[in-house]
Order: structure tokens, then sequence, then C-alpha cells
């Protein structure tokens, strides 16, 4: 019979998110507006803050669900982890590029 117990060995899986759709979208937005912007369109600048504000919005609300879903308690120490390296990572790489770059 199966329990709706929470394992604490289940690695969680989100469920399908709309917010990298909208977030590309977003990004298309704000590279057309830096676009028409750069030559001397009329609406260049509106879309280009369209853009900006669209993906603010995006990044505020897709992080509010990462958040909700963490005090949710549904990440466990597997999955803690795997953000921790992913950060981990993310700060070798930007050492070594910018090692690279003005070294």
């Amino acid at each position: 019979m199966a329990h709706n117990t929470p394992d604490a060995n289940v690695y969680f899986v989100p469920s399908q998110s709309r917010w990298p759709f909208v977030g590309s979208i977003s990004m298309l937005v704000l590279m057309v507006g830096v676009a028409s912007w750069l030559n001397d369109a009329s609406w260049g600048r509106w879309t280009f803050f369209l853009g900006l504000a669209m993906l603010v919005f995006t990044l505020f609300l897709w992080f509010g669900d990462v958040i909700r879903e963490s005090v949710g308690g549904n990440y466990n120490r597997q999955v803690d982890g795997s953000f921790r390296m992913g950060m981990v990572w993310f700060i070798f790489s930007e050492v070594m590029f910018f090692g690279a770059f003005f070294g």
C-alpha cells in the first residue's frame, strides 16, 4: 500500500515551470529594445525598459518559487548539496575567467 509520508532519500524533481519561457521572451524584448535604441528608433528606449522590467519581474517570481519549495521542505541534503556545489563551480569559473582575462 502506498504511503503519503515524505521519504528523506527521495530526490525532489519540481514540476514544469513557465519561467524559462517567460524569461526568454523577456530577453528577446530586452535585446530588441537595445538594438532599436542604438539605431535611434523612437520606441527603442521604451522597449528596452519594458524588457528589463519583464526580466526583473520574471526573476523575482522564479526565485520566489524556489524559496517557496525550500521553505516547504521539498529539498533534502542532496538537493542542498547540489545547490552549494553549483555555487562553488560558478565562483570557480568566474575566478578562472577573470584570471585569464586580466592575467
